[in-house]
């Protein structure tokens, strides 16, 4: 991490998917803590042992999965009459806003680093909770939804033994050298090419542009050079 910034890479280094006895490890190696930690924290989530951690060794905490992927006003088997934070739900109608705007209030003011995805800007802009504050027992209100719920698979990373998530890996696979990559390049020299992505589906011809774009035809650029 250090070196990343005395070679001018990066101004603070984070990681992702450290659990509490990661970062405690890392620190007994006495290299340098992140700023940043990356992990999935939401209402039914709160990875409360480590925020606590984090805050003690003043490490940004981000919340890459504030509403945990749409399921926080939804149930477990997808039905609205039983949504797996009822009690976000009634707040937020009694606040007359979005379960969305709700969660994420929440995580600003626990203080966490909050980005929810969405495809839409629209859907973005929607759940930004301006003008929103929640008070003192609205938060206590909120902080008992914990349940310990996993919306993604990336959280398994957090119980990875020490040892197993820091292993000496390496990164090329033996797929990669040798003779085995010499012989793919020579099979994709010899395949024909498929037919373009034209407005009617036809075949492109050899050496002629491909239809569809500035992106495509550098591509085949990339193609004919292999």
């Amino acid at each position: 991490m250090l070196q990343l910034r005395t070679r001018g890479l990066a101004k603070a280094v984070g990681v992702c998917n450290f659990s509490t006895e990661h970062l405690a490890a890392l620190a007994r190696t006495g290299r340098e803590m992140p700023e940043v930690l990356q992990v999935k924290l939401h209402l039914a989530n709160q990875q409360r042992d480590l925020s606590h951690f984090c805050r003690q060794h003043h490490i940004a905490l981000m919340a890459a999965t504030p509403l945990a992927r749409g399921q926080l006003a939804r149930s477990e088997r997808g039905s609205r009459a039983a949504p797996l934070a009822p009690a976000l739900i009634e707040l937020a109608e009694l606040k007359q806003r979005t379960a969305a705007e709700v969660a994420i209030r929440w995580c600003l003011q626990q203080g966490y680093v909050c980005i929810p995805k969405s495809k839409s800007l629209q859907r973005l802009e929607s759940n930004a909770p301006f003008g929103l504050r929640l008070s003192e027992e609205e938060m206590k209100l909120l902080g008992s939804l914990d349940m310990s719920f996993t919306a993604s698979s990336g959280s398994a990373a957090l119980a990875m033994p020490w040892a197993e998530a820091f292993g000496e890996v390496s990164e090329v696979s033996d797929g990669d050298v040798g003779e085995e990559v010499r012989r793919r390049r020579r099979r994709r020299r010899r395949k024909g090419k498929g037919p373009g992505k034209g407005a009617k589906g036809k075949a492109t011809a050899k050496g002629a542009a491909p239809a569809g774009g500035s992106a495509q035809r550098a591509a085949q650029a990339l193609f004919n050079l292999t």
